[in-house]
């Protein structure tokens, strides 16, 4: 991640005043590694800066509103609590007969969990 986009999400964070400056500190020290077509989950993020998990989604959204980050759904079944390793741009992508490993039938507004993917990492123009 390019020096200027860092300082953009450092001064969005701050004018929010979600986070405190240590945990500002902490995401920056993770986002400066984000790489175009990485994924971001939100657990990862979470534990990075401990914080609830409200707060976290708000902070990859304001992240996503700089326009660095795109919301993704990745499949996991919730019957069998397992990853499909399956990630969709859109809930209306997810194909109607999609089943697990399990054979369970996926529910999109039930089997998925909202991820992020690294859209601009300040390298490519």
């Amino acid at each position: 991640m390019l020096q200027d986009i860092l300082m953009t999400v450092k001064e969005t964070l701050q004018k929010s005043a979600i986070l405190n400056e240590y945990q500002i500190d902490q995401l920056i020290k993770n986002v400066k590694w984000w790489k175009n077509g990485d994924r971001i989950y939100p657990g990862t993020i979470m534990s990075k800066i401990n914080s609830d998990v409200n707060t976290t989604y708000d902070i990859l959204d304001i992240i996503k509103q700089i326009g660095i980050l795109e919301v993704n759904y990745e499949i996991y079944c919730s019957k069998c609590d397992r990853f499909k390793g399956i990630v969709y741009r859109a809930l209306n992508q997810i194909p109607k007969d999609l089943t697990c490993d399990c054979n369970h039938i996926i529910e999109p507004f039930n089997d998925t969990i909202v991820i992020y993917r690294v859209v601009n990492d300040g390298t490519s123009k």
